[in-house]
Formats: C-alpha cells, sequence, structure tokens
C-alpha cells in the first residue's frame, strides 16, 4: 500500500502530539533511536524509566509503564489515539484517549482484546491542535490486564486487521528505508549477522544504517534471518533444507527490538514447499513486527538439489503465501506484512507480471547476487519493480568489489525501499 505525501505529513504531525501504543518496559526495551546511546549495551532501566517515558504523550508512568509516539490511524473518518496510560498499584491500568467517528474502543492487551470502553467527553484541545474536522470526542477508563502484559493499544472495535500501533511500530514505506544484516543466528557461515554476537550484530547494523537515514525517509534497522537453509544432502525428510534453532531466532528479534527494528525470516525450502516451512514459524510470524522473505534461489522442483542449479518460484507459490499471511493478519489483528523475493536472474519469478498482492501485504522484490557495481547497478535497472511493488538491493561485504557506498546506492534510479548487506 502506498500513500500520498499528505497523510506522511499528517501522521507525522499527529505523532508529534499524541501517543497511541502503552508499552510495558521489559530489561530490554526498546526505542533507542539511531546514533543514541548504545542499544546494545547491557544497561537496564532505573525504576522503570526509559528513553521513552520522557516523550510527548508518555503520561506519567508507574511501574516500568510508558507510551510510545505512534498513532492509530485507519482512515479519514475513523481516527483513534491513546495518551495516557498509567499502571497503577492494584495492577489495572488508566487509559485516557480520543476518537472520531465511533462511540466505544477496544482495548487489547498483548493483542486480545480485554475490554470495551465507550466514549465521552468533548475533546477541542486535540481538535485545535491538529485542526480535525469531526466529532472528537474522549474516553477514558480503568482495565484489568495480566501482569505480565507488555502492550496495551486502543482499536476501533470490529476493525480486522488491527491498526498498525498495537503491538510494535509498522512499516510505512514511502516514509522509511529498511536496512538489514543478514545471516544466521550464532554462525558466520552464511552472513555477517552471525559474526560476534547478536550485540555485536546490531551495533554493527547501526553504524551501517547511519548513512542511509534522509530527512524525507528515516532508517528501520533490520535483522534477515535465514530460518530455513537449503542443503546438499536431503536430510530424513528428503527435502533439503533444515529448520535454524528457534531459540537463536528469538534471542536475536529480542535484541532488534531494542531499536524498535524489525526481523525478516528468510525460507530456503529445498524440495519443500515454502507452505510446508510456515507453520513451524507461525509463532513469530504472528508478531507484528516479524516479517518473511522467499529464496527462489534454493526453490528445487523434483530431481534437482541445492547449489546444482539455481532454483524457480511462481506467481502462485507466491500468491499461496501471501494468502496464508493475510490469514494469519486477519486472525491476529495485524499491521501489514512485508514479503521480500529474492531475484538476480529474470526466470527465478515466473509469471511475475502477476503479482498481485492484498493490501495486508507490502510485497518487495530485492535484486540480489554479487557483482562488480556497473553489473549491480544494470541488474538492478533490469529486475526493477513497478509500484504497488517495492524494491530491494543487496550487498555483500566480501564478493562485491569494490563494495558500494550508501551514496551510490542511494544514486540508484529508483533508490531501493531495502537495502541489505551479506
Amino acid at each position: 500500500m502506498r500513500h500520498g505525501p499528505g497523510r506522511i505529513s499528517w501522521l507525522f504531525a499527529l505523532a508529534l502530539v499524541l501517543g497511541s501504543v502503552a508499552v510495558l518496559s521489559d530489561p530490554d526495551p526498546a526505542g533507542s533511536p539511531l546514533g543514541a546511546a548504545d542499544p546494545a549495551s547491557d544497561a537496564t532501566p532505573d525504576g522503570g524509566s526509559s528513553a521513552r517515558g520522557d516523550r510527548p504523550g508518555a503520561g506519567t508512568p508507574v511501574a516500568a509503564f510508558v507510551a510510545a509516539p505512534v498513532v492509530a490511524v485507519h482512515d479519514a473518518v475513523d481516527r483513534i489515539g491513546l495518551d495516557r496510560a498509567v499502571r497503577r498499584s492494584d495492577g489495572d491500568v488508566e487509559l485516557t484517549g480520543w476518537a472520531v467517528g465511533v462511540t466505544d474502543v477496544e482495548v487489547l492487551a498483548d493483542g486480545e482484546v480485554v475490554a470495551t470502553i465507550p466514549v465521552a467527553q468533548q475533546r477541542p484541545d486535540i481538535v485545535a491542535a491538529l485542526g480535525l474536522d469531526g466529532d472528537l470526542v474522549g474516553f477514558s477508563g480503568s482495565v484489568t490486564v495480566p501482569r505480565s502484559t507488555r502492550l496495551v493499544c486502543v482499536v476501533v472495535p470490529g476493525r480486522l486487521p488491527g491498526p498498525a500501533s498495537c503491538d510494535r511500530p509498522t512499516l510505512d514505506l514511502p516514509a522509511q528505508r529498511i536496512v538489514a544484516l543478514y545471516g544466521i543466528p550464532d554462525s558466520p557461515a552464511l552472513g555477517v549477522l552471525g559474526e560476534g554476537s547478536a550485540r555485536d550484530a546490531l551495533r554493527r547494523l547501526l553504524d551501517q544504517a547511519r548513512p542511509y537515514e534522509q530527512a524525507d525517509r528515516r532508517v528501520v534497522p533490520a535483522f534477515e534471518v535465514i530460518a530455513t537453509v537449503a542443503q546438499a544432502a536431503p536430510g530424513a525428510d528428503g527435502d533439503y533444507s533444515a529448520p535454524v534453532p528457534l531459540d537463536g531466532i528469538r534471542r536475536y528479534l529480542d535484541v532488534i527490538r531494542r531499536v524498535d527494528g524489525i526481523m525478516i525470516l528468510d525460507l530456503q525450502p529445498g524440495r519443500a514447499g515454502y507452505l510446508d516451512q510456515l507453520p513451524a514459524l507461525e509463532d513469530l510470524l504472528a508478531q507484528p513486527d516479524v516479517h518473511l522473505a522467499l529464496d527462489p534461489e534454493w526453490d528445487m522442483g523434483p530431481g534437482e538439489v541445492p547449489a546444482q542449479v539455481v532454483g524457480t518460484t511462481s506467481a502462485a507459490d507466491i500468491a499461496e503465501v501471501t494468502d496464508w499471511l493475510h490469514a494469519l493478519i486477519v486472525e491476529h489483528r495485524l499491521p501489514p506484512k512485508l514479503l521480500i523475493v529474492q531475484q538476480f536472474q529474470p526466470d527465478m519469478i515466473t509469471g511475475r507480471d502477476r503479482l498481485d498482492p492484498p493490501d495486508t501485504i507490502e510485497l518487495l522484490l530485492q535484486m540480489d547476487g554479487h557483482a562488480p557495481p556497473a553489473a549491480k547497478i544494470g541488474n538492478y535497472g533490469r529486475l526493477l519493480a513497478s509500484p504497488p511493488l517495492w524494491n530491494g538491493f543487496k550487498l555483500f561485504y566480501q564478493r562485491d568489489v569494490p563494495l558500494m557506498s550508501p551514496a551510490q546506492v542511494l544514486a540508484l534510479d529508483p533508490p531501493p525501499d531495502y537495502v541489505s548487506y551479506q
């Protein structure tokens, strides 16, 4: 889904005034922006405060309860926001906020509906501050949530999927560019991500991402993690693909969340189908900050062996994956998800012109492959996707000689929406 510049500026103005997500902080709180104090350190908040606690709209944080300046926006008529969330000593949470065009709001705790609050008093202060039209009213109430709850948000009842702000910051690619490190947790064999610890990877990522910051597009840091690895041997199940241990993936997810980053799970299916590998990752993909990538290079047909041939993925295969993701998004009231498909040869995606993702999926085609700059730039132009699809560009620290600089990458026409380093 692409949004015009008017919506971006409206969102930006709104975010400066109010927060719509309440976040229960943990020992590894997210929220350190690029260039801030080291988010990869082992420091924990003192007395429950965090970098978010003194931002506009945070209210009075109690027992490590803070608010983040992200706003749930549904459309031009139905708008809703949360401007104060405080945990009381008895464990309940007091909420105050505002809404346009609705008579009540639902409260979600970690994605589950726990209460409905009617809207009541008028909020002329918000109307004046934002220049909004319509009858904007406020709501307030006390809600009982489990003590383990980390995230609370408010939504328009019955809206599926849920708003972007319900758990973690969502994607808004016209205003964002994603910069990622690629690889396997704790292993340098297949990418820079696994060189050193997860905190080492985060430090390197933030250093690499900083030159990509632009006034009109902020950087979203990402870990692109290989979740299933193509194999030279068939293995016990005969599919030439092996899963990566989930405990390592979850550990890296905890670290990238320290900077409000995202994770992308990459599938190298071998002779298995993508749909065969997704159920094992469903709990992770049900998180709003976890996304998916497909690697056709390792999508093998009958009799084919990884690394002996370059695989292919069809538009129909991709449609099956987008249907699966769409159902997951609806079931869990998630914001739209990013789906990346890697490509370095035209025939790696058959029927590419028939790709037609639903509005819940941001489909991005990434130009993969290592080569000198001139060859990479030429291949990027040949494989360029047109709207509503997005474009990515992959770089290899060791195999791209010389390695293109961020300035050279940003000079591509158009500049990529996603940049990954392996």
